[in-house]
Order: C-alpha cells, then sequence, then structure tokens
C-alpha cells in the first residue's frame, strides 16, 4: 500500500508531521480528517508536493484555473452529476494541486455547501467574479454552459495579459543588451586604451576624456550609485503602494503617450468583457458593475466605475453613468446606449469588447512598430558613440607616434 508524507495543522494551530499508508491520495486526506488535520502537504513517494498554504486554502495558476473549469465543464456536459464530476478530477493522474482543489471542494458540496462557497473556500485562485458566476449557473440551472463562458472570459484575459508582456520582452532585452555593452565598453576598453594613449603623451579627444571619466566615476563609486538606485526604486514603490500615491500613479499611466491609449483600450475591452458575461449569466446590472470594480487592477478607474454603480443603483442607465464617469469614449457609450434601448445589453457589450480587442491588438502593434526601432536606435547611437571615441583615440595616438618618429 502506498505511503504518503505529510504535514498538517492540528486543531490547536500546532503543525504536526508524518507518514500515513493509503490507496489512495483521496484516502489519505480522508484519513487527515479524520483526525481532525488540516493537510498542508502530502507528499506520495511518486508524485510532488501539492502546495497548500497554511490556512489550507491551495494557490493555482491561471492556467490551471482554466483546465479545472474545461474538466468541470467537459464532465458535466457528459451527463455526470457535479460531486461525481469533481471526484473524476480527484482521482485523475495529474496535478496535485488540482486534486486537492477537487476533493476539498467535493466533500463541502457532498455536505450541501454551493459549489461558489466550496471553491472560495478550497483556493483564493477562484476570485469573486469567478463564483459570482458559478453562483450564477447553479441558481439557472446551466453549470455547464456557464463554465464554458467562464472559461472564454478567462482565455481572453489571459490573451490580454500575454500581448502585453510579449510587447515588452524584445524593447527590454534590447536595453539590457546594450547597456551591457556599453557598461563593457567604459570601464574595460577605454581604460586600456588611456592608459596606452599615455605612453604616447600626446592629448586625450575632449569625448574620450568624457567618457573615462564617467567610466571611473562608476568604478569607484557603483556601490552608491547601487545604493542609491534602489533606494529611489523602494522609496517609489513604497510611495505608490500609498492610497494616494496609488491613485495618482494610476491616473498618470492613462495618459502616457501611446501607453495610455493601450492602457484605456486594454480597461474598454476587460470592462465589456467581464460585465457582459455577468449580465448574460443572469447577474443583476447593478451587482455585475461592482463585480466588475472589483476585478479592475486600477484604482482610479475602479473609483470611476464605483461612482457609475451608485449613478446606477440610483436609477439612471448604464449609458448615462459611463457618460458622467469621463473616461469612456462616446462610441463606447453609445453602443451600450443602443444596447439599452433595444433591450440587449449583454450583445451590445460583446460586440463592444470584439471592438476594443481589436483597437487594443492594433494599438500593440503601432506601440511596437514604433518603439523597438526607437530602442534599437538609442542603443546603436550609444554604442557608435563610444566606438567613434575609441577609433578616434587609437588615430590620435597613431598620429603622435608619427610626429615623434
Amino acid at each position: 500500500m502506498p505511503s504518503f508524507a505529510y504535514t498538517a495543522v492540528a486543531a490547536g494551530g500546532k503543525r504536526v508531521q508524518g507518514t500515513i499508508e493509503a490507496a489512495t491520495r483521496q484516502a489519505a486526506l480522508q484519513q487527515l480528517d479524520g483526525q481532525k488535520l488540516q493537510p498542508v502537504s502530502l507528499k506520495a513517494s511518486d508524485e510532488g508536493v501539492a502546495q497548500i498554504g497554511t490556512d489550507g486554502v491551495i494557490k493555482l495558476s491561471q492556467a490551471q484555473v482554466i483546465l479545472f473549469s474545461e474538466d468541470v465543464s467537459d464532465l458535466l456536459d457528459a451527463g455526470l452529476q457535479l460531486e461525481s464530476a469533481l471526484k473524476v478530477i480527484e482521482e485523475r493522474p495529474g496535478s496535485t494541486n488540482l486534486q486537492a482543489v477537487a476533493a476539498k471542494a467535493r466533500k463541502m458540496v457532498r455536505e450541501g455547501t454551493p459549489f461558489a462557497t466550496a471553491l472560495r473556500q478550497a483556493s483564493p485562485s477562484f476570485g469573486e467574479l469567478y463564483c459570482s458566476m458559478v453562483t450564477a449557473g447553479e441558481a439557472s440551472g446551466v453549470m455547464g454552459e456557464m463554465m464554458r463562458r467562464q472559461i472564454n472570459y478567462l482565455r481572453v484575459m489571459q490573451e490580454l495579459r500575454s500581448q502585453m508582456q510579449q510587447a515588452l520582452i524584445y524593447p527590454a532585452f534590447i536595453c539590457g543588451a546594450g547597456g551591457v555593452i556599453l557598461i563593457l565598453f567604459m570601464t574595460m576598453l577605454l581604460p586600456e586604451l588611456n592608459a596606452l594613449f599615455a605612453q604616447t603623451q600626446g592629448k586625450l579627444p575632449l569625448l574620450t576624456v568624457l567618457l573615462i571619466e564617467g567610466a571611473h566615476f562608476i568604478t569607484a563609486w557603483w556601490p552608491l550609485l547601487l545604493a542609491g538606485g534602489a533606494a529611489i526604486v523602494v522609496g517609489w514603490r513604497t510611495w505608490v503602494k500609498t492610497p494616494g500615491g496609488r491613485m495618482w500613479w494610476d491616473e498618470k499611466q492613462l495618459d502616457i503617450p501611446m501607453a495610455g491609449a493601450l492602457l484605456r483600450a486594454r480597461f474598454y475591452a476587460q470592462f465589456a468583457h467581464t460585465l457582459g458575461s455577468l449580465v448574460t449569466n443572469g447577474i443583476p446590472l447593478l451587482q455585475g458593475m461592482r463585480l466588475t470594480s472589483q476585478a479592475t487592477m486600477n484604482v482610479f478607474l475602479r473609483a470611476k466605475m464605483d461612482r457609475m454603480a451608485e449613478a446606477v443603483g440610483d436609477g439612471g442607465s448604464l449609458s448615462r453613468a459611463m457618460k458622467l464617469a469621463g473616461v469612456f469614449p462616446q462610441l463606447f457609450t453609445d453602443m451600450v446606449g443602443v444596447g439599452e434601448k433595444t433591450g440587449d445589453l449583454s450583445r451590445a457589450l460583446e460586440r463592444a469588447a470584439q471592438r476594443f480587442d481589436k483597437e487594443m491588438q492594433s494599438g500593440l502593434n503601432r506601440m511596437m512598430s514604433i518603439i523597438q526601432p526607437a530602442v534599437i536606435l538609442v542603443i546603436a547611437l550609444g554604442v557608435g558613440l563610444v566606438a567613434y571615441s575609441v577609433i578616434n583615440t587609437i588615430l590620435e595616438a597613431v598620429t603622435s607616434l608619427k610626429v615623434k618618429m
């Protein structure tokens, strides 16, 4: 019979470790539960550890959340009941994190706990927005359809994040490589040329003198420069985490040339996708707006959305609230207004999401078409400046030698 090494928290809060024998991981978890032990990790001889927090919940990546949703949706569509579907996931070989989440959720569902509540307690990776959509699926009896919509939504949001990250990889790499080349030139090659040129007793070119002095300064004071840079970064990050600093920075990001327009388009697309999915799944508009606000990371925009929710709660229309907020383009407001008049708000939001997805992609392409050549040009100018200084120094040294000969 397989043995499982475990780390668990006892009722009094004391952490304990030990080994138990069980036929399956589920059986091992049941034994720990019978001993009133909350598992932190459970490892079989041929498996990795399921990373469970000290409060008994498990962290899942976005990809794992999508995979879990796909499994549940497929099994429900195949005709299984929710508990049976969770049991299949629990016993399926693969990610121990998903097995642990399925086991914890199934245990609570079997005891009568709503699936959304079980997910909240099983893992913080299932956010409030996700759980609210699960609640809507349970209430309307279309859990499978709701899960498919949730999968589509998660994939869209994952694609948005991926596109933003990929857009920054190449410029960051070029800047890093160019910076390393410049530092090597200034700290290694130029001092050697200075020593060589000193033997000719000639006069260094002004540009070379400035570069060499800069290299000497960096070499002599690099610990202080590094500490100063670190202090500035830490101070900036500390200030940005304050309510006032975060509000100021999140607002100013939207005004950055090119990047601000891209961030706005991303917000419009996310807003439309999120609110549209909630309304389509039966969530009331006011509740959907509050959930959408919670899913927005920019606190400046979140404050605007909170005011919009208050306006809608007072009986106003969504399009009017969007207009009063002053952060949405007229086209978006008009599309929502048409949807309200025709009684098909979810469809209007879906069309708006598709439009701003395209606008965001177009903005990404424009930004990359400008940033990449600009970064290469700046790095080329820096490297060319140093190269010119080196060549000029060598020519001056050769000229001095000829004069002396």
